[in-house]
């Protein structure tokens, strides 16, 4: 395994300690050419949007995800480059002092949401006795 793999693994590790908890996503986006680059890992934990990138230790960010890391920074996201224990033992301080926040505010989500309906809604219910053309039923 490469060095970088050894630091994935890590952070999946990481990761996985805060998954059952449903209050956080997190995708690894493979890179195939298409569409605007990505780092590593993109998450959405307990609301806040987050990336990280890893590298092996004392490599550091190419060109574009540069670019990237400063783009997502400037939306108001997280960004970590992490490349040895330091940096993952930084991002699990991030995330418990996130989690402990949003548990003492009661912002969790607590187990999985209702599905929405994509339905539109009846019309004699929504708006009561009418129908479409705007009559009682019954005349």
């Amino acid at each position: 395994m490469t060095p970088e793999g050894k630091v994935k693994e890590e952070i999946k590790k990481l990761l996985a300690g805060y998954e059952p908890l449903t209050n956080l996503w997190y995708d690894m986006p493979v890179p195939r050419g298409f569409g605007k680059s990505q780092l590593d890992f993109t998450l959405c934990f307990c609301g806040l949007f987050l990336a990280i990138e890893a590298k092996a230790p004392g490599e550091w960010l190419t060109g574009g995800q540069r670019v990237t890391a400063w783009n997502m920074y400037c939306a108001h996201g997280s960004v970590f480059i992490i490349s040895n224990h330091e940096g993952i033992a930084a991002l699990r301080r991030w995330m418990e002092r996130v989690y402990d926040r949003a548990t003492a505010l009661g912002t969790l989500h607590s187990g999985n949401p209702k599905p929405v309906s994509r339905r539109a809604p009846d019309r004699k219910k929504s708006f009561g006795h009418t129908t479409r053309f705007g009559r009682d039923d019954n005349t």
